[in-house]
């Protein structure tokens, strides 16, 4: 893993400039496999890269890292916040989102139909670090951190909302780059425990699964570390 250090004020501007360098650097013909996680950090970071994002000539095909299952205009929904703090809900025609549709009944089989959806290799996954260690919704000592013959999992996580969609470690291992951000003081005492290898109740934090990539920390984490 690569550490990043950013300062508070320059944060948003490091990533996205790791985020158009991948973009740029790939033939404007090719469709660009992306995969964004939502949360609180993430969408704070959208809705700076929005200006920028929405201008980008590339055929992109954003995919989703995990999904809550709530109603489509929840505030915990993912598509919903991506779409209005990326897009502000205008998505150019070149610009695909695969969406999870995990506010119907059916979110096991949904995870199956996902699956199916995902390319082979994603040339960017963008991961925040959870409070608790955790990465979309992969959670300490949950299915997806160790399943092996999956992409995409039905889970009942430990916090709200339960039932999730998610990526399992096989996506992560399969993608070309990847970005993990951290940002404020609680997420930086989480990435020290994460870099000391430390273990809680017999399992490792689920961002140990990011071997590889960019961890983007800003000051306010850096202290902490």
């Amino acid at each position: 893993m690569n550490l990043v250090f950013a300062p508070k004020d320059k944060w948003e501007v490091i990533v996205s400039k790791k985020i158009f360098e991948t973009i740029n650097k790939e033939n404007i013909n090719k469709k660009i496999e992306l995969m964004f996680t939502g949360g609180r950090t993430a969408n704070d970071l959208y809705k700076y890269l929005s200006k920028d994002f929405i201008r980008v000539k590339n055929c992109l095909n954003i995919y989703f890292t995990d999904e809550r299952c709530v109603s489509l205009n929840s505030k915990e929904n993912n598509f919903h916040n991506i779409k209005k703090n990326l897009y502000n809900n205008i998505v150019p025609q070149h610009h695909t989102l695969f969406r999870i549709k995990a506010d119907n009944k059916n979110w096991k089989n949904e995870a199956n139909r996902y699956e199916k959806l995902l390319p082979k290799h994603l040339d960017l996954l963008l991961l925040s670090l959870g409070t608790d260690g955790h990465i979309a919704s992969i959670f300490r000592g949950g299915e997806a951190m160790h399943t092996l013959n999956k992409k995409v999992k039905p889970i009942i996580a430990p916090i709200y909302p339960k039932n999730r969609i998610t990526i399992t470690h096989n996506v992560i291992k399969l993608s070309k780059n990847k970005i993990l951000l951290v940002k404020g003081k609680e997420k930086g005492k989480i990435l020290r425990q994460l870099l000391e290898n430390q273990k809680k109740d017999g399992h490792v934090m689920p961002a140990i699964l990011i071997t590889e990539g960019d961890i983007i920390v800003d000051s306010e984490a850096q202290k902490e570390i």
